[in-house]
């Protein structure tokens, strides 16, 4: 009797450790698959539980249990029941294919490139000519009054372009536009050399070198800087004036004589660079902001202050004054020619155009005046000029309530096609 309950103990012994290792092969099949995300960029997580509808992928079945290590026979075998059968262990089930994960990639928000548009856009102005000089004064200094204050007296610093390099054989300035020269104080035609050197103007043969020397030079009588052009046998200089005010407590003694502001254009024949021969000279009222040249035409930039106060020994009045252009004539210069924009400023200014052609000194200067704020840059391109002038207009902050003065731009463009010059169309942009 004790063998052969001995017998039936090793047999279900034996059964119970196989269904043992079916069971740990079982659950770690299962716990080896991988659980796939719905998004397919989002790594695996290998310790994630599976959905309850999803089962390993059909590319990684389910490996097979591992057989049982036979165990050992015990010191004193006893023979088995032959009519005892042990229990088969159950297979594992097959399991079920997984769900195919979606391909479709998840598509991120659209940002759009400006979410904070800017509420102002640009304005585009009518440009006006005035009818008559009691017009035009009553404008300026209505206006003046109206954006709050008055400048009595504006000068500029004028920029010198930089030294540049070209992909001639010789060095140019450097320029902004292809075919729109630039002033400079030093200027080279690949023979000789033009250097400003105040009070003089130089001209050097500096090719070949062995002959180097100073061929001649030309005085030039200036108060503030000059610049220079050279085209062909033409050399052209720009020079500024600028009258200094007498300080004084009456305002008679501060404001400086308008009429003493003066940019002026010469034009030289070097043919002979030995012996340079003054052609022709252009002045025009003002001080010069800037100047380009295209082709035969210099264009020149010359603001002038259009108003200066004065007093008749009670009140205090605003002089306005205009420019004219002196050359072979003397052209003055009418309101009736005038452009205009109707917006305050506190620095008006009479901002005048010229185009002068270089190579033949019997063609009189071209012109275009319009009133504008104080003019601190400019673009020139092969056809066109832009002109800008930003204005704080403190009308807004003192009569409209606002919490701080408007800060505006006014944007010129100005049509150049050799010598006519025609103001076009005018703009604002917000800021300055």
């Amino acid at each position: 009797m004790q063998r052969e309950i001995r017998s039936k103990s090793l047999r279900y012994g034996i059964v119970a450790l196989l269904l043992a290792c079916v069971l740990t092969a079982t659950v770690y099949n299962f716990g080896m698959q991988t659980f796939v995300p719905s998004d397919p960029n989002v790594p695996a997580d290998p310790n994630a539980p599976l959905p309850s509808d999803s089962t390993p992928q059909e590319s990684d079945p389910p490996s097979q249990p591992s057989q049982p290590t036979q165990p050992t026979e015990p010191s004193e075998p006893t023979e088995p029941d032959q009519t005892s059968t042990p229990t088969e262990p159950t297979e594992p089930s097959t399991p079920t294919e997984p769900t195919t994960p979606s391909t479709t990639p998840t598509v991120p928000p659209v940002i759009p490139p400006f979410p904070n548009p800017p509420t102002e856009q640009p304005v585009f102005s009518e440009l006006k000519k005035f009818e008559s000089f009691s017009e035009l004064e009553t404008f300026v200094n209505d206006n003046t009054e109206k954006a709050g204050t008055v400048n009595y007296f504006t000068t500029r610093d004028w920029d010198v372009a930089t030294f540049g390099g070209g992909e001639e054989d010789y060095s140019t300035t450097n320029i902004q536009v292809a075919g729109v020269d630039e002033a400079d104080v030093v200027k080279s035609d690949g023979e000789y050399l033009y250097v400003v050197s105040e009070p003089y103007i130089y001209i050097l043969k500096a090719y070949p070198a062995d002959q180097a020397q100073v061929v001649s030079k030309i005085e030039c009588n200036v108060t503030y800087g000059a610049q220079i052009y050279v085209n062909d046998d033409k050399l052209v200089v720009l020079t500024n004036s600028y009258p200094y005010p007498t300080w004084g407590w009456g305002v008679d003694t501060f404001a400086p004589d308008s009429y003493g502001q003066e940019t002026v254009v010469k034009v030289y024949d070097i043919t002979d660079k030995a012996n340079p021969v003054l052609s022709r000279t252009v002045n025009v009222n003002g001080t010069l902001l800037g100047s380009r040249m295209i082709g035969d035409y210099v264009y020149v930039v010359a603001n002038q202050i259009i108003m200066y106060p004065r007093s008749n020994g009670t009140d205090v009045f605003m002089e306005v004054v205009l420019p004219t252009i002196s050359g072979d004539h003397t052209i003055q210069i009418e309101p009736t020619e005038i452009f205009y924009i109707d917006i305050p400023d506190v620095s008006y200014q009479l901002t005048t155009i010229i185009a002068v052609n270089v190579m033949n000194d019997a063609q009189e200067p071209t012109y275009e005046p319009f009133l504008t704020g104080y003019s601190t840059d400019m673009y020139v391109s092969l056809n066109n000029m832009y002109l800008v002038a930003p204005n704080t207009n403190w009308y807004f902050f003192i009569e409209e309530g606002s919490d701080e003065p408007k800060q505006e731009t006014l944007i010129y463009r100005i049509e150049l096609d050799e010598e006519q010059v025609n103001v076009l169309s005018e703009g604002i942009v917000p800021g300055t």
